[in-house]
């Protein structure tokens, strides 16, 4: 192609991607931000570098790839600006990543086809790996990996207790934590697996198989790194293998196993294809996109901007105050002096309220007890200031090990809430329980992703915009199913009388 008529072709290329770049800016600062951040999701940094040179290697393919515009690619565009016009309006950073990076791909056929995107396809979907995701993988994780974990330790013959994520052996305790769940090996191994299957192998069957492998054996590794930090703290009286000890054999163990998969991979590569791809080095009319395709892309992609701004001008309502004192309960009398330690985070609530109810003897109980009840209210969902978080959490992490979490089924006056339920081993030694759920636009709700919609719908519909955490806590050193019990009866008393109050 002709380096002037080339620039020329794609002057309308570039400044559209100029704008998507401007008008999306906090999007991309904050996928950047959690790149430099975040060791899980380091490896962002080299994903557009790596994209930007596999294109670049087929730019001898440029000239046959350009055609005319494709008017349905521009009506997929509007449909990935809306999706993240959804998830900026309750700020789903995860969505609006992936959708801007969506945009590119789209923004390319739009303007020359569909020819352009099939050659490009996998630079510019590999972009995708930039986009920091996979966290709610961590639970499933720490589950696979304390389950290697103990299989390990008993066929070994060391004694060992599990309850829940902690792991106790003669030697001492360990928890599976996070940072032990393997998330960041997995990801980094995905992205490696997705690119060298790329690189390494021309048939579609040979790079299913070593991407579902590059998924696999990290999993497979990860527990039995695992079980050697225990083994190697079990026989060395715990002087090694805790603290950075642990992190520096994560990360040896970790590129050794990727070297042995790529190392393996190897001896399967396929042959390059030998022939020189002829050049066209003729340009005509029809290579230039249209001014109407143009002006259709430019204006699709203003849309998400100017349509979240407009969604979010609203002026904040003087909030009211939530009273629980009035609530009466049958047995129970507002505690003013005596409280739980127990405090939920809730971060950047418009309103957050606790109260504590006691009781002078529960039923066969040991000793008094208190139950505690949590409200967090947010008015308008923003950044930081969204009742669905991953930095929100229905007790403190620190101060509190979780040995049960499940949903349980609550039926208040006919209507069942499907709440989560949580058992707790808290730093006084003694057990606790919490049961909450999510009130939004009249619903009673835990799941995440149901909660996102309907929040969406009543902001960009204008009909409501707020939404509560509602949490009860009771503290007990008998029988869970009795603390169960009394906990249920109380909410099934207390959450009516409360609801029709909330503002």
């Amino acid at each position: 192609m002709n380096s002037y008529k080339s620039q020329n072709v794609l002057l309308p290329l570039i400044i559209t991607l100029l704008l998507w770049f401007v008008l999306y800016f906090e999007t991309m600062a904050s996928m950047a931000k959690t790149w430099w951040t975040s060791d899980t999701f380091a490896h962002g940094l080299l994903i557009f570098p790596i994209s930007f040179y596999l294109i670049w290697k087929k730019r001898h393919l440029l000239s046959d790839s350009i055609s005319k515009p494709n008017y349905l690619f521009i009506v997929g565009l509007l449909a990935i600006v809306f999706l993240w016009i959804l998830a900026a309006t309750v700020d789903v950073q995860v969505i609006k990543q992936l959708a801007m990076i969506l945009m590119l791909p789209a923004i390319l056929a739009s303007l020359y086809g569909y020819k352009i995107l099939k050659v490009y396809a996998f630079p510019l979907f590999y972009l995708i790996f930039a986009v920091p995701f996979g966290e709610f993988l961590i639970p499933q994780l720490q589950e696979v990996t304390a389950i290697f974990t103990v299989m390990g330790l008993k066929l070994s013959g060391i004694p060992v207790f599990v309850e829940g994520m902690y792991i106790s052996i003669p030697a001492g305790d360990f928890e599976v934590a996070v940072a032990c769940s393997g998330i960041r090996y997995l990801i980094a191994s995905l992205a490696l697996g997705v690119l060298y299957a790329y690189l390494t192998y021309q048939k579609l069957s040979k790079r299913i198989i070593f991407i579902v492998l590059s998924l696999l054996i990290p999993i497979i590794a990860n527990g039995i790194r695992a079980y050697g930090i225990v083994m190697i703290a079990h026989l060395s009286d715990m002087k090694y293998a805790t603290g950075v000890d642990h992190l520096i054999y994560g990360w040896l163990f970790f590129g050794l196993v990727i070297f042995v998969l790529f190392y393996l991979g190897s001896f399967w590569r396929d042959a390059e294809p030998n022939t020189i791809p002829e050049i066209n080095t003729t340009v005509s009319n029809k290579d230039f996109p249209k001014l109407i395709a143009i002006v259709s892309v430019i204006s699709v992609l203003s849309l998400g901007p100017i349509s979240h701004y407009y969604i979010n001008s609203v002026s904040n309502e003087k909030i009211k105050p939530i009273n629980l004192v009035n609530a009466s309960i049958e047995n129970w009398q507002v505690s003013l002096n005596n409280h739980s330690n127990w405090k939920p985070t809730f971060i950047g609530n418009d309103l957050e309220l606790r109260q504590s109810y006691k009781k002078a003897k529960i039923k066969d109980l040991n000793s008094e007890e208190l139950i505690s009840v949590y409200i967090a209210y947010y008015q308008n969902q923003t950044q930081q200031k969204e009742l669905i978080n991953h930095g929100n959490s229905a007790f403190d992490l620190d101060k509190n090990k979780l040995l049960m979490n499940t949903t349980l089924p609550i039926t208040i006056d006919s209507k069942t809430i499907h709440a989560k339920y949580y058992q707790l081993l808290h730093n006084y030694k003694k057990q606790r329980l919490v049961i909450g759920w999510y009130y939004v636009f009249g619903y009673s709700l835990n799941n995440p992703i149901a909660i996102k919609i309907i929040q969406a719908i009543g902001k960009i519909t204008g009909l409501a915009r707020e939404g509560y955490y509602i949490a009860y806590a009771i503290d007990y050193d008998g029988e869970e199913s009795l603390a169960k019990k009394e906990l249920i009866d109380f909410i099934s008393k207390h959450w009516p009388q409360i609801k029709n109050d909330l503002p």
